[in-house]
């Protein structure tokens, strides 16, 4: 199961939705001067999940947990890393049934991966009622059993 799933971390002519690189090396600037200041992890936290922001029991959980995950030199070596991920080239290999879930800003990146790995199947959040199951191999169903479900693939 793969959920908002992202290929490569630069954009190339048939993968534009990644990050720009002058926007990955503003990020790694950030990392670099920030890595481990309380600051900088309720402001990622804010950026990515404004909901859980709010919550301070979480908030706290979430800037402990950060700062024990990586000191900032290896935070930095992980971002630079991960800049310079590309995983589209192996999608073919992909030999097991899978679960595309997608938000409607991420469908491009999902259709991507749809288009790549033999036998997939792919479904909005629960919230949205619109669905792209496209099962892509003649042993697999898709199920979906309403409105609460996202899908399931099976052979």
């Amino acid at each position: 199961m793969l959920l908002d799933p992202s290929a490569r971390a630069l954009p190339s002519d048939d993968y534009p939705w990644a990050t720009g690189e002058s926007e990955w090396m503003e990020r790694l600037n950030d990392v670099r001067a920030n890595w481990g200041k309380r600051e900088y992890f309720v402001r990622l936290l804010a950026e990515r999940a404004p909901d859980a922001a709010n919550d301070p029991t979480f908030r706290e959980w979430f800037v402990t947990h950060m700062r024990r995950s990586l000191i900032p030199g290896a935070a930095a070596a992980y971002f630079r890393t991960a800049m310079d991920a590309d995983i589209s080239d192996v999608l073919p290999a992909v030999r097991v049934p899978t679960l595309i879930l997608f938000s409607p800003a991420r469908r491009g990146p999902a259709e991507f991966f749809a288009g790549r790995i033999p036998m997939f199947a792919s479904w909005p959040p629960c919230s949205s009622r619109t669905s792209s199951i496209r099962p892509r191999s003649r042993q697999s169903s898709v199920t979906a059993d309403g409105p609460t479900s996202c899908g399931a693939i099976t052979r």
